[in-house]
């Protein structure tokens, strides 16, 4: 007696059973491109420019952009040698190497930076911060004001001043590491989150997941013949993307 055919898992039946893994030296290198310019490009556009914020939105435009210009790499590869070209599952992973980084470099270390940093530099004689509160505030955990390293944080060196490494080191070093490894606690516990939920939320609930619909739909044909994307070759989504651009 022969026992019924088991339904395909949700592997088998979006990426087949030998698919191979996105995990490659190039996605890698790619991705690890991507991280730079999410981590770089973020304070660079806010502090230097004077821009939009690139890592705040539905979307990020540090992802998107990048994502568009690999998908113009990946069709000019194609055109050039096809063996060359990107696999969606490579592709993929630079886009998420990119989303997981995006809440770094601004919302994380932002804060992680300057709420430490405030109650030395901002205590004066009418808050009377120095009296209150600085005697019962942890002095591994914040950034002491000694050699005036809040100050130059805040204001940045005089002009002509070397850069006082040993006072940064001693304000700085205990206070980083201790907020650094509840950052990197906190991430390892949201991935271990992840690995537990995933089996039950993506191959039995097969929940969707709006955020990636859109490289999902870019690479969806990555490895067929065809040079450009479906989606691309949509007179449907030329059209709609034509009226957000004419407004732009």
């Amino acid at each position: 007696m022969t026992s019924p055919t088991a339904a395909p898992t949700y592997r088998e039946e979006h990426t087949g059973q030998g698919a191979a893994s996105g995990l490659t030296l190039r996605s890698l290198v790619l991705g690890v491109i991507q991280v730079l310019v999410v981590c770089l490009g973020a304070p660079y556009a806010i502090w230097v420019l004077g821009s939009s914020e690139i890592t705040w939105s539905f979307f990020p435009i540090a992802v998107g952009f990048s994502f568009c210009c690999l998908i113009l790499l990946n069709i000019l590869l194609k055109t050039i040698n096809p063996g060359w070209a990107l696999r969606p599952a490579e592709m993929i992973t630079v886009v998420v190497m990119g989303l997981v980084t995006t809440g770094i470099p601004i919302f994380m270390m932002g804060y992680v930076l300057s709420i430490p940093t405030t109650p030395y530099y901002f205590a004066s004689a009418e808050n009377q911060w120095g009296t209150y509160v600085l005697p019962y505030l942890p002095t591994w955990l914040l950034p002491s004001n000694d050699g005036l390293a809040m100050t130059w944080f805040f204001e940045g060196l005089p002009i002509g001043e070397p850069m006082p490494w040993g006072t940064l080191l001693d304000a700085w070093a205990m206070p980083l590491f201790w907020w650094l490894s509840f950052i990197w606690t906190l991430y390892a516990v949201c991935f271990c989150l992840v690995v537990i939920l995933r089996k039950q939320w993506v191959e039995r609930e097969r929940l969707a997941y709006p955020l990636m619909e859109v490289p999902q739909a870019l690479v969806a044909d990555a490895d067929g013949p065809a040079r450009v994307p479906a989606v691309l070759r949509n007179k449907v989504f030329w059209m709609g993307a034509a009226i957000p651009l004419c407004i732009v």
